[in-house]
């Protein structure tokens, strides 16, 4: 009795303070001296952030799902790019009565990071498409037979636990799996998983698990957006939904709204039981103590019964039920409000574990929110196994003078859709940023909003009408920074397009960055020589070396074999390909389509002419494609029909092409096009033509070709008079300049840069007052003309307004100019 009275006069003393009209412009509350944490937890700490869906979600392994930085990435931004962000603060709980597990209020944070399940050095949360993230053991999360598991587009996997249970530590430990997938359906969603592990030697009673989230619809900038959020809570989809009045200030448009499904809970006496408990307070009246939060989440009578009961229990229509909350209570007006969702009572002895599955979404209206919903709910049922686009290609980009050339390499043309085991390769897309990747087109949809909501690609590169491994883009301005991404996508039995991701990091591999420059003085790039042709086809070879770092001394030899794909059907018979000894071959493409299970039909494409009507197929015997030169050998793998060939499956056989250089392939097998780019894995560029339409024009299999490349060249033979051209822009240089990038949600504040232009490959610039007095050197040694300062000293001090002079200055010239600074 008397620690209820004591506890009562904490919460009369906390709710009768004074507080601002939005507490999360404030720094949260603080209750009890936080235990120190295990060096190991300290050095594991990370964070993460889900970026391969159409929903931005950080988050750390401390039961956080938002940034304890902010420059680590949004907290669920919609759609991603957009500088929208839905939430505020949203986390895991987990508690029996008197010690609830959180790391809501950052004084008193309970979760502590484990060891073991992430690099350190990296200061990431294990994260499936950075290999880098992962722990020396190798991704964490694997089958029984030691192969990993992957089940999304990006996989996140983090472990935390009580190590600073503030109340006394219980033992409870947190598996966290995140799941983010680029499908269009599915694409506006995170889920998370959290299995809760009891570690201890002790029965907890009365365990609860719940989920606080601190939605703020519109933005969490603006009173008039986040005070006048609401709510509505579906028991049958087990949905919480957040909105407002649909207009944001903040976003300056619609407001859009944002969800919360349980998918998963454990079940007691056979049925799940689901989001047990649902209450909303206002933010203010959030607050730290263990036995109040206890009594949120499981809906305490005798909370309720207190004189604090209608600060928390808003029952309404559902009187007596004190368990779910009445959004028909939330005032017309909304307000800043915060919600508590909980599931439970469970038993845990040790070692057992409470599996939950939660999803985040997001829409722009309810009807959108509806077909999320649906969707989130197909995919936990389809176990998460969904048709997934080909892999993304890895990208290379490389600045010129007003140029950039885009070169990705072809491993996505191998893929096969992991449910029907289809080769689902259609083509890839290329896309343009001027903009650091915040929009993907340069669209304006206020006055073409039939373009839709989707970007669209500057360029595509379809089977039909020809794949490309690169693009060069001209006429770029020299000193504006241009991105660049490459999807790859397929096509669905009912012509469905699944696409990879478009990047939203620079880091990502799909993702290549150019800011082209001036050509230095007296450097030539990097190119190519020596090429030579062996055969009888009259083609010409287009060679061309990216000018990158350590590029060129290499020797190449460019061949044709024959190769196959399978056009249609996921049989998975392995295919042998092989030429007929003493038979010339035939570099045509042709078809094997399977008239049955038994019989096949062989047509030669190249010239539309059935060479075997039917014949009869056995596995492990050759069909022999009469004229070609070719053999093709197929042999069953498994005795279930699925998985042999049926009827109207199809084989296509074509000519492919390759490139190895020093002994190693740098151009793996694929079909061959004339006019194709192709990029090897070391930065040249090749294409083949015809130079007529006879058939002499044809490659054949005898056809090959070699070439040279050299590296760059630097003169050290500067002359003053090479310097003239020498220029600062933008001179005079004022503030938000139009070369500075202003980083948005992270950073409302500009880079100040101006750059030197048309320099030399090596020299040394030097900055002074109009006294002489020197402010700032800086040695330039790159691969073009032009050279970034922030404008400031050597001292890391900002210039004031003024006149300035500048010394460019190599072995053998020098220049001295001028420029100014306006603020």
């Amino acid at each position: 009795m008397m620690r209820s009275a004591f506890i009562v006069c904490m919460i009369a003393g906390i709710l009768s303070a004074t507080a601002p009209a939005h507490a999360q412009k404030r720094g949260p509350k603080s209750r009890a001296a936080v235990p120190v944490a295990k060096t190991s937890g300290i050095l594991s700490r990370a964070g993460g952030f889900h970026n391969r869906s159409n929903l931005g979600s950080a988050f750390e392994n401390r039961g956080k799902l938002y940034p304890h930085e902010e420059a680590e990435g949004p907290t669920f931004e919609w759609p991603i790019g957009s500088q929208h962000e839905y939430v505020y603060r949203a986390n895991p709980y987990v508690g029996i009565p008197g010690n609830m597990i959180q790391g809501r209020f950052t004084t008193d944070e309970e979760w502590e990071a484990a060891a073991g399940y992430n690099n350190i050095d990296s200061a990431k949360v294990a994260m499936s498409d950075k290999p880098y993230t992962w722990p020396a053991t190798g991704w964490p999360v694997k089958a029984p037979d030691g192969t990993s598991v992957f089940v999304s587009d990006q996989d996140s996997y983090c472990v935390y636990n009580d190590s600073t249970n503030s109340r006394g530590i219980l033992g409870i430990q947190v598996n966290q799996t995140g799941y983010a997938f680029g499908a269009k359906s599915i694409r506006d969603m995170v889920v998370y998983g959290f299995d809760v592990i009891n570690k201890s030697p002790k029965t907890y009673d009365s365990v609860y698990f719940g989920m606080y989230v601190d939605a703020d619809v519109g933005g969490s900038e603006s009173a008039v957006d986040y005070a006048n959020d609401k709510l509505m809570f579906d028991k049958s989809l087990q949905r919480v939904v957040y909105y407002d009045n649909g207009t944001s200030v903040q976003w300056g448009g619609p407001s859009g709204r944002f969800g919360f499904i349980m998918l998963h809970t454990p079940s007691v006496n056979g049925a799940e039981l689901g989001i047990t408990d649902l209450h909303y307070m206002r933010y203010d009246d959030d607050v730290d103590i263990d036995s109040i939060q206890y009594g949120i989440y499981s809906s305490s009578p005798s909370l309720h019964a207190s004189r604090y009961g209608q600060t928390y229990f808003h029952p309404g229509a559902n009187a007596p039920n004190l368990h779910y909350d009445d959004p028909n209570t939330i005032a017309s007006a909304g307000m800043d409000l915060v919600s508590s969702m909980g599931s439970g009572p469970y038993t845990m002895a040790p070692g057992d574990t409470l599996h939950f599955i939660t999803a985040f979404v997001a829409a722009s209206d309810q009807a959108g929110m509806d077909l999320i919903t649906s969707n989130a709910w197909q995919l936990y049922h389809a176990n998460f196994a969904s048709p997934k686009p080909p892999t993304a290609p890895t990208v290379t980009v490389v600045s010129g003078d007003g140029r950039a050339t885009i070169a990705w390499d072809n491993a996505a043309e191998a893929s096969r859709d992991p449910i029907t085991h289809v080769a689902n390769f259609q083509g890839y897309r290329l896309y343009k940023s001027i903009d650091f990747g915040l929009h993907w087109d340069q669209i304006d949809r206020n006055i073409n909003p039939a373009a839709g909501s989707d970007p669209v690609p500057m360029a595509t590169f379809d089977k039909s009408t020809g794949i490309q491994n690169s693009y060069v883009d001209s006429s770029l301005i020299n000193g504006y920074t241009y991105w660049y991404s490459v999807t790859s996508y397929a096509l669905t039995s009912d012509k469905t397009v699944l696409e990879s991701n478009i990047g939203h990091s620079s880091e990502e591999k799909n993702i290549g960055v150019a800011t082209p420059e001036s050509r230095a003085i007296g450097r030539s790039p990097a190119g190519v020589s020596a090429v030579t042709h062996s055969g009888s086809a009259n083609v010409t070879l287009t060679v061309s070396q990216l000018d990158l770092p350590n590029a060129g001394g290499k020797s190449y030899g460019v061949g044709f074999v024959p190769t196959f794909s399978i056009a249609k059907g996921s049989f998975q018979t392995i295919i042998n390909l092989s030429t007929v000894e003493g038979v010339k071959t035939d570099p045509g493409t042709y078809s094997i389509k399977f008239l049955s299970p038994t019989t096949y039909a062989i047509t030669n494409l190249t010239m539309g002419k059935v060479i075997r009507a039917s014949g009869n197929y056995t596995s492990g015997t050759p069909i022999i494609m009469g004229g070609s030169g070719l053999r093709l050998l197929l042999t069953d793998t498994a005795s279930s029909a699925d998985a042999k060939p049926q009827t109207g499956d199809s084989i296509l056989v074509y000519p492919g092409i390759t490139a190895r250089s020093g002994g190693t392939t740098v151009l793996s097998l694929r079909q061959f096009w004339y006019g194709t780019r192709y990029a090897t894995d070391d930065g040249v560029v090749f294409s083949i033509t015809r130079n007529n339409d006879s058939a002499s024009s044809l490659i054949a299999y005898a056809d090959s070709f070699a070439f040279s490349t050299y590296g760059a060249q630097v003169r050290s033979d500067i002359a003053t008079p090479e310097l003239n051209d020498v220029k600062v822009v933008p001179n005079p240089y004022l503030v938000g300049s139009e070369y500075e990038r202003e980083y948005g949600i992270l950073r409302r504040e500009p880079i100040r840069q101006l750059k030197f232009n048309h320099l030399p490959a090596h020299c040394t610039i030097t900055v002074f007052t109009m006294a002489g007095d020197k402010l700032k050197v800086i040695y330039h040694d790159g691969t073009t003309g032009t050279e970034t300062w922030d404008l400031r000293t050597d001292g890391n001090r900002e210039i004031a307004a003024g006149m300035y002079m500048y010394l460019v200055k190599t072995d053998t010239a020098e220049k001295l100019g001028r420029f100014a600074v306006i603020k």
